[in-house]
């Protein structure tokens, strides 16, 4: 049964971050699976109104967690953008593409990259990303690391295959551009 909105009652209990109704309706028979009104995953809806208890309830519980929100953002970049390694690695074991196009036409790496959060870095370069990915601009991970001045990120990205000697969007040496910066 949906209200006047489209809701469920459970989607009403997740939007209002009200645990103990929604663990009521979810041992009841309510799908863990359920959306909002406009298809949005209720996993995701709780993930992104940093409603953890419920977020962590849908996800033991083998909930989808494939989808994205409103503005076509999937679990996993939400998970980069929270900085948040626990919930990025939950959605590459359950199928999140590490090379999968993200909103904006940026990847996984290139997120990380931007934001100079190493540990994500790391996670999604053991998890196999693609390290020639490119942002809109043309750039990719090694010299956005450059130009933005994250030494740990570069040092991390040259220790897995990247190399200095390739030009840069520009193209300038991507050394030519390191040395400048310093």
């Amino acid at each position: 049964a949906r209200d006047n909105a489209g809701l469920t009652p459970l989607a009403i209990a997740v939007a209002g971050n009200r645990m103990a109704n929604v663990d009521f309706f979810l041992g009841n028979g309510a799908s863990v699976d359920g959306t909002d009104d406009r298809g949005v995953p209720l996993a995701i809806v709780a993930y992104e109104k940093k409603f953890i208890p419920i977020f962590n309830l849908f996800a033991s519980k083998n909930a989808r967690l494939d989808g994205a929100n409103r503005d076509g953002k999937g679990l996993a970049l939400l998970a980069v953008e929270a900085n948040d390694a626990r919930v990025l690695k939950l959605a590459i074991e359950r199928g999140a593409g590490v090379n999968d196009p993200q909103a904006g036409g940026t990847s996984l790496l290139i997120a990380a990259t931007e934001r100079n959060f190493w540990n994500l870095v790391q996670l999604l370069l053991d998890s196999r990303a693609d390290m020639d990915a490119r942002d809109a601009s043309g750039r990719n991970a090694l010299e956005i690391a450059v130009t933005k001045g994250f030494p740990a990120v570069v040092k991390m990205l040259l220790e897995k295959g990247m190399t200095p000697d390739q030009p840069t969007s520009a193209g300038r040496p991507l050394a030519l551009l390191a040395y400048e910066k310093n």
